[in-house]
């Protein structure tokens, strides 16, 4: 079953699941200089643990180490390596004094322009660290120095959230950014951010893919072009730069 959204001038067919399915649009990115961004000191604060969890298509490949999530000036970051890299993903975590503490590296290469779910959480004191590619466990390998605490906001006070590659344009769905650490190895908590390849719906805030019903500091899924509304804990949400809305979703 699905239904019909008219976003402007674009029609959106998404998929219903027992009500419990997300049935926003995606946005666009399509420059290197556009991006979601959230200001002040909190916008994403530096933690020892962290879940990012959201859907991404890339709509366009190239042959480019391109980062699509990273903090302010990139310094932590995932990106899609190129073709010498084997086009998987890796995760890259720093310190305050940009040492990296952290890598995790995937399995799969990312070669087609389809809808994917990219999962991953870390827990510094533990050594745990996870990367999983539409719900399953994708990760190569990494290393953790633990107990560092990860410089996710630096500078300006700017975490740059989603971007699009001068050579990766690139369209979002579902954002879930947190400083709690969700372990995917545990059973169920997986099925919190993806069923049967879907987009779960997350709450009104974020707090129902928590397992401790915690809201995240970001929860990024409206249609577009209020894809910037953040009904997490952190405000101040807003686009830079060039977006569009997205031809489809997730599981259309």
């Amino acid at each position: 079953m699905s239904t019909m959204a008219t976003i402007g001038a674009s029609v959106y067919s998404n998929p219903v699941m027992s009500g419990s399915v997300f049935a926003g649009s995606a946005t666009k990115f399509s420059a290197i200089t556009s991006y979601i961004a959230l200001a002040g000191a909190d916008a994403f604060p530096n933690s020892k643990t962290y879940t990012w969890a959201t859907w991404f298509r890339f709509d366009n490949l190239v042959d480019a180490n391109d980062r699509f999530i990273a903090t302010q000036q990139g310094k932590c970051y995932l990106r899609r390596k190129n073709n010498t890299g084997g086009n998987v993903l890796e995760f890259v975590g720093v310190d305050s004094s940009l040492n990296v503490v952290s890598t995790i590296t995937g399995t799969t290469a990312i070669s087609d322009t389809g809808w994917h779910h990219i999962f991953i959480s870390g827990d510094q004191a533990a050594g745990k660290s996870h990367l999983y590619l539409d719900g399953v466990n994708d990760e190569a390998g990494g290393s953790i120095i633990t107990d560092f605490e990860i410089e996710f906001l630096r500078g300006a006070g700017l975490f740059e959230l989603m971007w699009g590659g001068a050579n990766l344009p690139i369209s979002f769905a579902q954002g879930w950014f947190s400083t709690e650490y969700v372990d995917a190895e545990i059973a169920g908590n997986m099925d919190r951010f993806i069923l049967e390849g879907k987009p779960v719906n997350l709450g009104s805030d974020g707090s129902d893919a928590s397992p401790t019903s915690r809201q995240p500091e970001i929860c990024l899924q409206n249609y577009h072009p209020n894809f910037e509304n953040n009904t997490g804990s952190n405000g101040d949400a807003k686009y830079i730069g060039s977006n569009i809305s997205a031809t489809d979703g997730p599981g259309a």
